[in-house]
């Protein structure tokens, strides 16, 4: 190969100069995370960081496959979005009812969600009414017009038979620290909280749950649910918007049946359980886009509570299953 002329180096040499000066500003900006738009104006990117508890899954972006997730590595992050536009997340798993949410991305901020995945199908053990004579549970009685004896039965049929629906104490004391006066910084808080609404008798709310700095209860059958500490500390689903980010300090989860019952699903505080007259969901509190129901278990004339160690029991008719969720 013949060495190039002085007049061929000195061209290539020019065009590569004039190549660096045209596209170095943009790969500097690209890596500070600036991008072009439609109009060829300069815009800061944004992004997407999707929470998840969900092990080996696959994360779509406007249904193109993005990246699949391992055992140990479960969130995705998704950057360089161009802002100011929705992008489609879908995370699909075999076995599990999809999560798909559209999420609006801003300039300069990382946009959030929150997985909620339920199997399509859930193990059930039902809990039996008899002990037999060899001391195992069964359905069948020994006499006739014999009463339950077994004790688990007997338990659970008391648990559903005295609750009231109210989890005030239960969850503050969870939700408050174990100092006095944090304890007491707590309940003024709520005070404070419903002096302001106008509620004055607030332990007789339906369904009321306090948890953490949010609190929860049931009006004519929809979930209300209020954040009551300072807002530069609220999640991110009380916050949306398109032409600019909005947070505000109130959810309602207005479903189209009434909601008779919902706790919040164990181990998410933004995640419900929730009973309507035709079943019991799994419904996420993000409603900045269409909300994610899945389904736990469908059925009428059904009820749950929630044991200690957060597994479901529900009682349809007389008989009671546990789920563990």
């Amino acid at each position: 190969m013949k060495p190039l002329t002085k007049k061929q180096r000195y061209l290539s040499i020019s065009v590569l100069a004039v190549l660096f000066i045209l596209f170095a500003p943009v790969i500097v900006l690209y890596s500070l995370g600036y991008t072009l738009d439609k109009d060829f104006s300069i815009q800061k990117t944004g992004g997407i960081f999707i929470h998840s508890d969900v092990a080996n899954t696959s994360v779509f972006v406007n249904k193109d496959f993005f990246k699949s997730n391992g055992i140990f590595v479960r969130n995705t992050l998704i950057q360089d979005l161009v802002p100011n536009k929705r992008y489609l997340v879908e995370v699909q798993k075999n076995g599990y009812q999809s999560w798909r949410k559209e999420i609006f991305v801003y300039p300069s901020i990382v946009s959030e969600g929150s997985v909620l995945m339920m199997p399509n199908e859930f193990d059930k053990r039902e809990i039996l009414k008899y002990i037999d004579k060899n001391k195992v549970a069964t359905s069948t009685p020994l006499v006739k017009g014999q009463k339950p004896n077994n004790s688990e039965y007997i338990s659970v049929a008391e648990v559903f038979a005295s609750s009231t629906m109210n989890n005030l104490n239960k969850t503050v004391e969870i939700s408050a620290s174990s100092t006095a006066s944090s304890t007491q910084k707590q309940k003024s808080d709520l005070e404070l909280f419903f002096e302001k609404n106008s509620i004055d008798n607030y332990s007789k709310l339906k369904n009321l749950i306090v948890n953490g700095k949010e609190v929860s209860w049931l009006d004519k059958g929809d979930i209300q649910l209020y954040w009551i500490d300072e807002i530069d500390s609220i999640p991110f689903y009380y916050c949306g918007g398109e032409e600019e980010r909005i947070c505000e300090t109130k959810i309602t989860l207005d479903w189209n049946d009434e909601i008779k019952r919902f706790e919040y699903l164990p181990g998410r505080t933004d995640a419900w359980i929730v009973l309507t007259s035709h079943g019991i969901y799994a419904v996420e509190v993000d409603g900045r886009t269409d909300r994610n129901i899945q389904t736990i278990y469908k059925g009428e004339n059904i009820d749950f509570r929630l044991t200690q160690t957060d597994n479901l029991i529900i009682k349809e008719g007389t008989s009671f299953f546990e789920i563990n969720l």
